[in-house]
């Protein structure tokens, strides 16, 4: 018996995916653009931070770092707010061990430390030792983990 060989262009999404996304059983709420900067209409913008580089992290002086207790590990984060655009200082580890994994974190950690902050940026460092393919991918999958809310028995 012949088997019919289908592109994986006209493959359907699976039924559950579809239904669990229209009745909105599940969202994140989050959508992830590329973008070549930073658009102005961001509130919040990520700041990374190696943490064998704390003293070089843009905007924001070692002692600052220092007195709060941010370390640079991946997963961390501090919010710095002015009322006009917030910064939150995100680490991603030792600059030499960076990987998908610190990343992904580093974009978790990120949308965790949002709060109110509705239209936020994420500019990867362009010196990475991974590839920025993989680097893209991992950061979108962290963004929109930590934004997944199952809410669909909440009342």
């Amino acid at each position: 018996m012949a088997r019919s060989k289908k592109s994986a262009s006209t493959i359907a999404p699976l039924p559950e995916r579809r239904a669990a996304h229209e009745l909105g059983q599940g969202s994140t709420g989050i959508s992830v653009t590329l973008v070549r900067s930073v658009p102005s209409s961001a509130t919040a913008v990520a700041v990374p931070a190696f943490a064998d580089r704390l003293g070089k992290v843009e905007g924001v002086r070692k002692a600052v770092l220092d007195r709060v207790g941010f370390g640079g590990q991946p997963g961390q984060s501090l919010l710095l707010d002015d009322g006009v655009q917030a910064r939150v200082v995100i680490g991603m580890g030792a600059f030499a061990e960076v990987s998908t994994d610190s990343v992904r974190r580093a974009g978790a950690a990120f949308v965790r430390a949002l709060g109110g902050h509705r239209k936020a940026a994420f500019e990867l460092p362009s010196a990475l030792a991974i590839d920025e393919a993989a680097a893209v991918g991992a950061l979108a999958e962290g963004l929109m983990l930590a934004g997944y809310r199952f809410d669909a028995y909440r009342s």
